[in-house]
């Protein structure tokens, strides 16, 4: 016990002089000697001046201050202990010091053994070589005047210390932290300070959100690079065009998206949207039963004469399939779309607006609706094997349903469940069939309009606006009127726009990590759906769990979109074979069964799983009564991932692409991670050219 309350004293007194070396006024002190030292080293460079004042001074005086200068290495010393050389400059003050204190002691010794003060001493004076080496010993005092950088530099830091940024408040008490920790040793054994240093480099690094490996596998992590991180600005990418036909490449075997004369709609208004008026009749339903939308909605019944009316003509069975199995998980979106006769997003659109009663809300005609779905639907490219109308068509039932069951939607302003609805229709709307890469990367019009940022989905959203800004009449003055946010106030219109800005670009797998790691620090102040950020934050995630969820559908339907994926893959593996590409990783056109399911397999490890964890707590905090709802989801899910995992090929490359994502293909600039991971990317052999003969699959130019 006494031998313990001794080392608790020395760890006290070893914080108490940590504070002190940490204080302004003692760093203001040193710095004050040190250039009373330099100047006193000039002044005795003078021969007379020093003769003047007595060498005997100069030399006491240099003792002095050396003095304090090494009990100002001892007391940091004891302070920091050997993490004190953690930092090289600490090395080269401590080198200083000492080589300046041996300077002023030879200084003595030499001075008094001229004098035959020291007799035992002054054979070491002979031929002056002591003389010699004090002068250049101490030319090193000069090399101290970097300390008055250090303070000048910390003065403002101090000054401004009230005024400090979030993150610069958070840095300044980590590296107190850590400082403190170098000084207490033992009594916080379970951090250690490379701990804290590691978070402060994630800090610095805007790091947050980005996903840290918890494997050292080097295919792990290429599969991350590769598939879900943002391009580094100026970061020369992997995928470059091969020298002997970069000059033959061409958009002339790339579609044509946009007419050069059409213009984009408005710039996103900054103003931030209000809170919405919450409905006062849903919050009576927010019960442990299972929600009733009828108590959230206006209905008309959706009826095949009533579609009929409204030039959409699909069969009786189509229509009952939506009455009874809309909001259900294991809706099957590709019975419908048959059903439907290839219309699935305009009957779902329309029978959604109808069973919110957005129409009557809003003051929407039912015909500029039909005509804005239409517009949408075409604008899907049949020829897409995954990105086409059905994939629309099933995010939005997807979204729907989650908001339903859960229990969300009644927390909802009407408008938001509108933005829910309108954002799944657009949210891959005019799709090239190519992901953002590959545009990138063949210098498409489109990658240079939006600056490499979210291509697809900037440009999904400036399409979309340009029929939602539209300024008509009435649908009897123009039969092709679409706009259904023409009825709109103009604080409508902007809080609208905001949130499907915000949710349609946050479909873009570049931005799967930052948006976990942001809904992680938010839980951490207590998450609601009663601040606005907070919401807009969980639309945005459900919309891109929608748009990612087929691995947690059941199989009949997942494998169904696996295949999509992968056929879409492989097209685009053509495309980039034909233009003399590095093909992608997992686009290989020749890639069989064995490698989907590897794509399956590591796409629901990497991203589906942590988002339904995240989904869950969420649902455990905002809607407790619910959280068996999530049950069904993760049991899907389990059974595709064991599915695939008993099918993938066993190979050291156990990575790829899952049944959504399509669109994540970026590379990464390196990130701070633990343990410390190799940021290679695994060659790839390159193809034959027996298939060159294969050619892009032109689209429409009307799209």
């Amino acid at each position: 016990r006494s031998t313990w309350g001794n080392i608790r004293g020395i760890m006290l007194l070893r914080v108490l002089v940590l504070r002190l070396v940490e204080k302004l006024w003692f760093q203001a002190f040193i710095v004050f000697l040190v250039v009373i030292d330099i100047i006193s080293f000039f002044i005795e460079m003078d021969s007379s001046t020093r003769d003047a004042i007595g060498p005997r001074s100069f030399i006491w005086f240099e003792i002095s201050v050396s003095s304090v200068f090494v009990l100002e290495l001892i007391a940091k010393l004891f302070a920091y202990r050997l993490g004190y050389f953690r930092i090289a400059s600490n090395w080269v003050d401590s080198f200083i010091i000492i080589i300046t204190a041996l300077a002023a002691v030879l200084s003595a010794i030499s001075f008094y053994a001229e004098n035959d003060s020291l007799k035992h001493v002054s054979d070491l004076s002979s031929g002056s070589l002591l003389v010699r080496l004090v002068r250049i010993l101490r030319i090193f005092r000069i090399f101290r005047l970097y300390k008055i950088h250090e303070l000048l530099k910390r003065i403002p830091a101090e000054s401004e210390k009230g005024n400090l940024t979030p993150n610069q408040r958070v840095l300044d008490i980590l590296t107190r932290l850590k400082n403190s920790l170098l000084a207490s040793g033992e009594l916080f054994d379970h951090v250690n300070v490379t701990e804290v240093e590691w978070v402060i480099s994630v800090i610095k690094g805007n790091l947050l959100g980005v996903v840290i490996m918890g494997s050292t596998d080097k295919d792990d992590q290429a599969y991350i690079d590769e598939f879900a991180m943002p391009p580094a600005a100026g970061q020369e990418r992997s995928l470059q065009l091969s020298s002997r036909r970069e000059s033959s490449v061409s958009h002339q075997h790339l579609p044509v998206f946009m007419p050069a004369s059409r213009t984009l709609s408005p710039a996103v208004s900054t103003t931030r949207p209000l809170l919405p008026e919450h409905i006062a009749r849903h919050r009576k339903s927010i019960t442990g039963s299972q929600s009733d939308v009828s108590k959230v909605s206006v209905r008309s019944q959706t009826s095949h004469a009533s579609l009929a009316a409204l030039g959409v003509h699909v069969s009786e069975q189509a229509v009952a399939m939506l009455e009874q199995s809309w909001n259900l998980w294991k809706f099957d979106v590709f019975a419908f779309a048959e059903k439907t006769n290839d219309q699935p997003m305009v009957v779902m659109g329309l029978f959604l607006f109808r069973q919110f009663g957005l129409c009557e809300r809003f003051f929407i005609d039912e015909q500029v609706l039909v005509n804005f779905l239409k517009k949408m639907e075409d604008s899907y490219p049949r020829t897409n094997p995954y990105h086409n109308n059905v994939h629309g068509t099933d995010v939005t039932q997807t979204l729907m349903c989650l908001l339903t069951s859960l229990d969300l939607v009644v927390e909802l302003d009407p408008l938001y469940i509108m933005a829910c609805i309108v954002g799944a229709i657009i949210h891959d709307c005019h799709h090239v069939g190519y992901n953002n890469n590959f545009l990138i990367n063949t210098k498409h019009q489109l990658a240079i309009r939006y600056n490499d940022r979210s291509v697809l989905e900037n440009h999904s959203l400036a399409m979309a606006f340009e029929l939602l800004t539209r300024k008509e009449k009435s649908i009897e003055e123009d039969p092709e009127a679409c706009n259904i946010f023409s009825e709109l106030t103009d604080d409508q219109q902007t809080r609208i726009r905001a949130l499907l800005i915000h949710m349609v670009l946050h479909t873009d797998m570049t931005t799967h990590f930052a948006m976990i790691g942001t809904f992680e620090a938010r839980e951490l102040k207590g998450i609601s759906l009663n601040d606005e950020d907070d919401l807009k934050l969980i639309l945005s995630m459900l919309l891109h769990f929608a748009d990612i969820s087929n691995p947690a559908k059941p199989y009949e339907i997942s494998s169904r979109w696996s295949k999509n994926v992968m056929d879409e893959f492989r097209k685009q593996g053509r495309a980039e074979r034909e233009l003399g590409l590095r093909v992608s990783l997992f686009m290989d056109p020749d890639g069989g069964e064995k490698e989907a399911n590897r794509c399956q397999h590591a796409f629901i490890e990497f991203f589906v799983e942590p988002m339904v964890a995240l989904l869950g707590r969420m649902v455990d905090t905002l809607k407790p009564a619910h959280s068996d709802k999530m049950k069904a989801i993760r049991e899907h899910l389990e059974s595709n991932k064991q599915h695939a995992a008993a099918k993938r090929r066993p190979t050291a490359v156990t990575l790829g692409i899952g049944v959504s994502g399509a669109n994540a293909i970026n590379s990464v600039p390196d990130v701070v991670a633990t343990p410390q991971r190799s940021t290679g990317t695994p060659q790839r052999k390159r193809m034959s050219d027996s298939s060159a003969k294969d050619r892009i699959d032109e689209l429409p130019d009307d799209l």
